[in-house]
């Protein structure tokens, strides 16, 4: 399951390697660069690559809702309940 990815803009991607390396932990396995790519991190490929699947999934469920009408996201309230159902913090 993937929460909050962290977004940067393509300068941020191009700027500095280490400032992109420090943004990825165990809690941040994935970071957004606009209009240009989506960096995975894992112990393993099948990992890493999972993460990206769910990311292209999760992508895709968002553009097909936007073409359906208007989309409602989860409040912060509801996430936070989300968070301490499923023991994400």
């Amino acid at each position: 399951m993937l929460r909050a990815v962290p977004t940067r803009t393509m300068e941020d991607y191009l700027g500095d390697p280490d400032a992109n390396a420090a943004l990825f932990s165990e809690k941040t396995p994935v970071v957004l660069f606009e209009n240009s790519r989506i960096v995975t991190t894992g112990a393993s490929l099948f990992t890493a690559l999972d993460r990206l699947e769910v990311a292209e999934a999760t992508a895709a469920s968002i553009l097909v809702a936007r073409d359906a009408g208007k989309v409602i996201f989860l409040s912060e309230e509801a996430i936070q309940a989300l968070k301490t159902t499923f023991h994400l913090e």
